[in-house]
């Protein structure tokens, strides 16, 4: 339907190849929400996420180099295991998840999926084992 093909890529989104693979996933009707997550898990700067949102086309004048991946840098390194949540080995599971820089709602939605009590979270959150 052209609803369905005028949903995303080509009404708003940003197509600069180096979007492609996001614009495939909008072109896919993959919900922004999910789209701005995975752009997160691989890294992207938000600067390089709100020039995504921004639409245009070949935008080549906007900031092309921080187009991909940083690499190693300390904000992204240090965002979620190493700074603040508990690392005892029964959180190593999601201590890796969150050394992946997948969101922490995403961490929680797994730990709640995995059963773990809210006491368990409030403990993997409150970054030690002994209070």
């Amino acid at each position: 339907t052209p609803s369905n093909n005028n949903n995303n890529s080509s009404s708003g989104y940003n197509t600069d190849p180096k979007f492609a693979k996001y614009n495939k996933m909008a072109s896919m009707n993959i919900p922004e929400g999910a789209i701005l997550q995975k752009m997160r898990q691989d890294g992207l700067f938000e600067s390089d996420i709100k020039e995504f949102l921004s639409g245009g086309g070949n935008n080549n004048t906007t900031n092309t180099t921080s187009t991909s991946k940083p690499s190693n840098t300390p904000s992204n390194n240090n965002n979620n295991s190493s700074s603040g949540y508990n690392t005892d080995p029964k959180f190593a599971k999601y201590n890796k998840m969150a050394s992946m820089n997948i969101p922490e709602g995403a961490i929680l939605q797994k730990m709640r999926q995995d059963g773990l009590f809210e006491s368990d979270i409030k403990e993997f959150l409150s970054g030690g084992g002994n209070n």
